[in-house]
Parts: structure tokens; C-alpha cells; sequence
């Protein structure tokens, strides 16, 4: 800037070729503002900060400084990417916490100079959209004139397209009455305050786009007009999913207020909804721009329905859809879910589970409708609905000379960049196999890629791993412990995961002892695999029972330890009530015996409804929340009369034939509290007979034990009498037995 009024030159020049002018855009000529104003003086561009004279061409160029603001190489500081965001001469590369800071590959306002080998020249945006130069000044989105006043302001937001580097900004140094918040992450801009027609007018023409980033794609960015003062995230118009999309925060707020809250907003005249979500996309687009920071209820709930758990979509408008069977070990996805590891958990008959979404966009299940670590809600709204909502939308296109895809120059930028692919033999950048694949099964589908939960994008696996799954059958893949079956595809498996975040967030696995193993017998020792009776251990560790590895129904039925539910997930399961005897089989309530073999006896997979309007035949036991057999419910006289209660074993039912139709009925209640007073009581006389025991035998042995004994003891007496008779007449020897003296032997003198 000059310091006094003078003539402006640039703006008098008929052809834009003095040294000091340029033309940036058609049909205009200004001063230049940069190093640029140096070229052709080498002493003014040296004596410039951050200018550099090229003497080749003699212009004064900025310095490239994205090496200096990194450290050891990296760009990982909030202070870095925030100056290489700002330097139009950089582009931050990122991957999770990691980044690089590196120098742009090609300058947006180049035109016949855009190098064809890393750029292409982009001169002309698709009809209908208007254009933005990357680096350039900051393009007013919203020119019209509107009619419409505002009570609480409107909300503006990035919502498709958003990349690092792209603002949104109002201008309102002279607009007090708003208080504009602008959100980094997800490219949101609230503007809150309220004005009449001719105020909101201006207001939408103060805002503007700017950005830094060189993607080269479109970014649509729509308004909506706030209806409340209630703080959210939103609403944001999704037009692609033609929805409105926002999250309030509501801290420890129960399932049932939440839906009933959602119900009772509006846009337009559409009815808020809780949200709901049919592909990964629609999931990606809607944590891009109003994800919440804690965990926030959505439509989803499981509910046990013919003995198997299923999932659905618990929605005010198309009503409930099923988008997902069974449980995280064996269950099966009918639609797109994403469920967190370990989810969805294994319910009881009767039991109900609602789910809410993380911060991450992974699912979880409460079992109740309550809970604490829950802050929020996403509500939707219908765009067909929102008729007389106050919106719109405009899509930004960029312009100039732009970079092509994995054109890195540098070895850093193209491995930080998930999208491409790094060939150290040729060091070469391309893009990889991994790109585009959007979630963990597509993701996981080629080999040697894996979905990486830090950055949300398939990443090649480092060092590739060999792929032993892709050639096996989908009964093969489940017993062996490395691999995964995915919508019938055998993949690689969770041991591929190189951290905790990303194990977890697959469904399919979890973390054990420090390694990422497969949910469903994925246990890395005997003692646990065994835990579980689906699991079997053998020479290749844990893996599924056979029956769980069974893909068709033929091949289900033709195997005898197993049974084909159609409902179940999957759908050949081991076979339960084995039992061999008929009264084992009677004392489970969910089994019954045909007369020669035990099995299913139809009440176990019953609902709660289906139960009950089955009364006679079946029961609801409250206390396990399961559909069980009701009392005597017997079809043969054998089950009828062998059943007897647990503890008191007293027969419960008889057989009976009225009509000339024979049937089981519990035993008359007088009779059985008879039977149990009996029992209770102990036996009596009338019960017993005297039975009188013949004991001659007994005294007959008696006697002769006594008299053997009486003789023994007088042959004793005897002997010991002989003994000492012979003693008192001094005989020198005696030969009357074993106790003889020896010869020559005198008594000795008595006294």
C-alpha cells in the first residue's frame, strides 16, 4: 500500500503488462500483492521476508516453508497443521495423529503453466455449480435477497464434500445482533440471532467459502433455517439422502423421551424422527456433520422373535425393518449395520435391547431405556415431509490448476495417504487397491487391505500378510481361526487388526490376552474356548461346533447332532433335547417325547404373544422370560403319567379318556395337596405289615458258640493244674506237653 494517494495505474493499464500489475481473473487488472510485485529486482525480492529471487526467470517467488514447520520429520502438533492449513504453498497430508506437511504439487492460479505430469488444468465447473479457486479470496455463497425473517438464526454446513482446509465465514463486523460459531471438524457454521427479512437477507449475503485443500471435489453446503433455541449440531439438509439430519444434547436422557421429543419437533411440516440408517454412507455423511461427542440414542432395537434375536429399524414412517439376526458370535446382517465388538449381546425370550450410537458412529445396546452414559439423541426429519421448511443449497466446484490423484512426489505424503500406494522398488505413488472401500466388510474383501478405525478408511496392511482364506469354502473358513466369513466371501481375519481400535471396531472380533481373535471361538487356550458350547477345541485350536459351519439345509438335516432353524442365525444350530430317556426329556419344558425319541417341543421358540395365544399347550415363564410346555401338556399316556414335580416327585397329570378322547389334565388339587400332606408326614400303621422274624436259627448258634467256649475254658483250668501238681512232688522232667522242664532240672526249696 502505498504511502500517499496516487494514481492507480493498474486499474488505468489497457493490457496488464506493467511490471507491477497482474491480471488473477478476466477482464481485471490489479497491483500485485505478493513477491510477485518484486520480479525483475533482484535487491528488492532478497531484502523481502519469505521472497526468493530465481535469477532464470527473474521472479521473485515465496518461499516454501512447509519443512519448517514441522518437527522430526512430522507434522503431528495442532500449531503445524494449522500453519500448513494457511500457507497457500502446502498441503497437510494426515493419517490418524499422524501427519506431514508438504509442499502443494501444483498452484491453483497456473494456467498454461500447469504441469500434466502431477496437475491437471481445470478451466470450467459442471453446469448449475459455482466455482472457487483453492487459495484464493473467499467466494460469497448466498447472493439472493430473501423474504423470509428469522427468530433464532440459520444453520449452515459443508455437508457433503467437506475436506481439511475448508471454511465457512460470516462477515458480520457490522451485524451485532448475530453470534456466528464456526466448527473445524465438521464444516458447520450456526449463526444465532433473530432479524427481520431485510437483516437475514444480509446476513446470508455476509457469508462466505474459502479453502486451502486442492481436493477436486465438489462440496455442497445447505442452510437451514433454526426453528428453536434449543442448542444441537443441526439441523443440517442431507440433500442426497433427502433428509435433515441434527444431535441434541441431552445428558442421562431415557430412549422414550428422546423418540417422544424427536416427535414433537419439527421442520417445516415434517415430524422429527429418531435417526435411522440404511448404508454406510448415509452413516459417514451424518457423523460427518453432526456427530455427536458422547453416546446418543437412535432407531434401532432387538427383540426375540421365533427363538432367535432380531434387529430392526423402529422408525415413525416406513415402520420397523429388520436389518440384522442373532447375536455378535453368530448372527448375520440382513441390512447394513455397524454394530460395536461384542455387539449386538445375546438376549432371553422376552427381553428387549435399544441401541445408541458412540461418538465414533459404532452401535450399542442398552437393556434398558435408561441409562448414564448416554448424553443424546439424532433425530431426522423427512425432506418430502419439510414442506415450508425455510432451506437451500448451493454446490462449490473447484477451478485451476489442480493435483491429480496420488501424484505425491514425496515418499511420506503418498504412504500417509490412505488412498494411495507407495512402490519402493520404483518409488512410485499410485492408488491403491484399499481405496474407496468404505466400510469393514467391503474393506476386508480385498486381500491385504483392513479397515482402519483411526482415520475411518481401508488402509493397506503393513507388512502384507499371505492370504490363506480367499480359496476356501465358507465351511472351511469358519474353522480356521485366521480366517472370516463375510457375506459368504472367506476373508482374512482379526489377527490382520494392528490396533485395539480397529479390532474393536469390527463386530467379528474381539481382544483377548493382547491379540485381536475372532468373536466366535476365537479363544486362544482350551480352558475358554470350551466355555462356550458352540466352540469345540481340536489339532487347530478353538473353532465353531460342525453344526454352526453348515451353510444348507440339507446339509444341516443330513447330520443328526444338528437342526435347521430357519429363524436363527445361523441357521443350522446344534440340536438340543438329546436326551436318551423319556424321563429326562419330560423334566425339560422345552422338550417332549414322541414315544421313541426326545426333540423340540414347539413352545421354546415361541414370542411372548405367540406364547400366549397358545395357552393350554404352552406357558410364559415370567422368571426366564421364556416360552416353556404347560403342565400335563402330554400326548402320550406314558410322558403323562412318568411326570412328576422336581422335588416332591409326586405324579402331577393323568391320563384320562373323555369323550372317548384320551388326554393329559393335571391332577385334582385336592388330590395332590393329599399326596403331598402324605409325603410330608411319613409313612403310617395303615401303611405297613407286620412281618414276624424266625431267630431259632439265630439261638441254635447261640448255644453251641457258648458251649464251645465253656469247654475251652475247662481244658485250660485243667492244664494249668497239672502243670503245678507236678512241680510239688519234685519231678525231675515232665512230658506232659510243650511246656516240659529240661532234664537234670530241681525245684527250687519252697519256703
Amino acid at each position: 500500500v502505498p504511502s500517499r494517494c496516487i494514481v492507480n495505474m493498474c486499474n488505468l493499464s489497457t493490457t496488464c503488462t506493467e511490471t507491477q500489475c497482474h491480471s488473477p481473473t478476466a477482464g481485471t487488472c490489479v497491483y500485485k500483492t505478493t513477491c510477485d510485485r518484486f520480479d525483475q529486482d533482484a535487491i528488492g525480492c532478497s531484502g523481502t521476508v519469505n521472497c526468493l529471487y530465481v535469477s532464470a526467470t527473474q521472479k521473485c517467488v515465496p518461499k516454501v516453508l512447509c519443512n519448517t514447520y514441522m518437527m522430526n520429520a512430522t507434522c503431528n502438533t495442532e500449531d503445524c497443521q494449522m500453519r500448513c492449513i494457511g500457507d497457500v504453498l502446502c498441503d497437510l497430508i494426515t493419517s490418524g495423529t499422524m501427519g506431514t506437511c508438504v509442499p502443494k504439487l501444483c498452484d491453483s492460479t497456473a494456467g498454461a503453466s500447469c504441469d500434466a505430469t502431477t496437475c491437471d488444468a481445470k478451466s470450467a465447473v459442471t453446469s448449475g455449480n459455482s466455482a472457487y479457486r483453492p487459495g484464493d479470496r473467499p467466494t460469497q455463497l448466498f447472493p439472493g435477497t430473501y423474504t423470509m425473517a428469522t427468530r433464532f438464526g440459520v444453520a449452515i454446513s459443508i455437508s457433503a464434500g467437506f475436506s481439511i482446509g475448508d471454511q465457512l465465514i460470516f462477515i458480520g463486523y457490522n451485524m451485532p445482533q448475530f453470534i456466528a460459531t464456526f466448527d473445524y471438524d465438521r464444516g458447520f457454521l450456526s449463526v444465532r440471532g433473530s432479524g427481520n427479512a431485510s437483516m437475514f437477507t444480509q446476513l446470508m449475503q455476509n457469508v462466505r467459502f474459502a479453502s486451502s485443500s486442492t481436493e477436486d471435489h465438489v462440496r455442497t453446503i445447505t442452510w437451514t433455517m433454526l426453528e428453536s433455541s434449543a442448542t444441537t449440531i443441526g439441523p443440517v439438509h442431507l440433500t442426497a439422502m433427502q433428509v435433515f439430519v441434527e444431535y441434541i444434547p441431552s445428558p442421562q436422557i431415557s430412549r422414550t423421551a428422546a423418540a417422544a421429543q424427536c416427535a414433537g419437533r419439527k421442520i417445516g411440516n415434517a415430524t422429527g424422527r429418531l435417526a435411522s440408517f440404511a448404508t454406510v454412507s448415509e452413516l459417514i455423511a451424518v457423523m460427518g456433520v453432526v456427530g455427536g461427542t458422547e453416546n446418543g440414542w437412535i432407531a434401532g432395537q432387538g427383540k426375540i422373535v421365533s427363538g432367535s434375536a432380531v434387529w430392526s429399524w423402529d422408525t415413525l414412517v416406513a415402520g420397523p425393518s429388520v436389518m440384522y439376526r442373532g447375536d455378535s458370535l453368530t448372527g448375520v446382517s440382513t441390512t447394513f449395520t455397524n454394530f460395536y465388538s461384542g455387539e449386538p449381546v445375546s438376549m432371553n425370550a422376552g427381553e428387549m435391547r435399544y441401541i445408541a450410537m458412540t461418538a465414533t458412529g459404532k452401535w450399542v445396546t442398552y437393556a434398558s431405556q435408561v441409562s448414564s452414559s448416554v448424553g443424546g439423541y439424532y433425530c431426522m426429519y423427512d425432506e418430502a415431509m419439510a414442506t415450508g421448511a425455510m432451506t437451500g443449497a448451493v454446490s462449490m466446484e473447484p477451478f485451476g490448476c489442480l493435483p491429480k490423484l496420488c501424484a505425491h512426489t514425496e515418499q511420506s505424503a503418498c504412504e500417509l495417504d490412505a488412498r494411495c500406494h507407495f512402490d519402493a522398488t520404483t518409488g512410485s505413488c499410485s492408488i491403491s487397491k484399499c481405496y474407496n472401500k468404505d466400510d469393514v466388510n467391503s474393506c476386508a474383501k480385498v486381500a491385504g487391505c483392513f479397515f482402519d478405525a483411526t482415520t475411518q478408511t481401508c488402509t493397506e496392511a503393513k507388512p502384507a500378510p499371505v492370504d490363506v482364506c480367499s480359496a476356501l469354502s465358507a465351511s472351511d473358513c469358519m474353522k480356521n481361526p485366521a480366517c472370516l466369513v463375510r457375506d459368504g466371501t472367506c476373508t482374512m481375519g482379526c489377527g490382520m487388526y494392528p490396533n485395539e481400535e480397529s479390532c474393536a471396531n469390527d463386530p467379528s472380533c474381539i481382544m483377548e490376552d493382547g491379540q485381536c481373535v475372532k468373536g466366535l471361538c476365537g479363544s486362544t487356550n482350551k480352558e475358554s474356548c470350551l466355555q462356550n458350547p458352540m466352540c469345540v477345541f481340536g489339532a487347530n485350536g478353538c473353532a465353531p461346533n460342525d453344526c454352526l459351519t453348515k451353510q444348507s439345509q440339507t446339509e444341516c438335516s443330513a447330520d443328526p447332532t444338528c437342526e435347521y432353524l430357519a429363524g436363527s442365525a445361523p441357521p443350522c444350530q446344534v440340536k438340543q433335547c438329546m436326551y436318551s430317556s423319556e424321563m429326562m426329556c419330560i423334566t425339560d419344558p422345552t422338550c417332549g417325547w414322541d414315544g421313541t425319541k426326545c426333540g423340540r417341543n414347539g413352545c421354546g421358540l415361541k414370542t411372548q404373544t405367540d406364547c400366549l395365544a397358545a395357552s393350554g399347550v404352552c406357558s410364559w415363564n415370567g422368571n426366564t422370560s421364556q416360552c416353556v410346555r404347560a403342565q400335563c401338556a402330554f400326548t402320550n399316556q406314558s410322558s403323562c403319567e412318568l411326570f412328576t414335580d422336581a422335588s416332591t416327585k409326586i405324579a402331577m397329570c393323568q391320563w384320562t379318556i373323555l369323550s372317548g378322547a384320551p388326554t393329559c389334565s393335571p391332577r385334582d388339587l385336592t388330590d395332590i395337596s393329599k399326596a403331598m400332606a402324605a409325603a410330608a408326614a411319613g409313612p403310617t400303621n395303615t401303611d405297613c405289615t407286620v412281618t414276624t422274624k424266625d431267630y431259632t436259627g439265630l439261638l441254635v448258634a447261640l448255644i453251641i458258640a457258648v458251649l464251645l467256649l465253656g469247654a475251652f475254658l475247662i481244658f485250660i483250668v485243667y492244664r494249668q493244674r497239672k502243670v503245678a501238681a507236678a512241680s510239688d512232688m519234685g519231678f525231675s522232667s515232665y512230658t506232659g506237653g510243650e511246656d516240659e522242664m529240661a532234664p537234670g532240672y530241681m525245684a527250687p526249696e519252697m519256703n
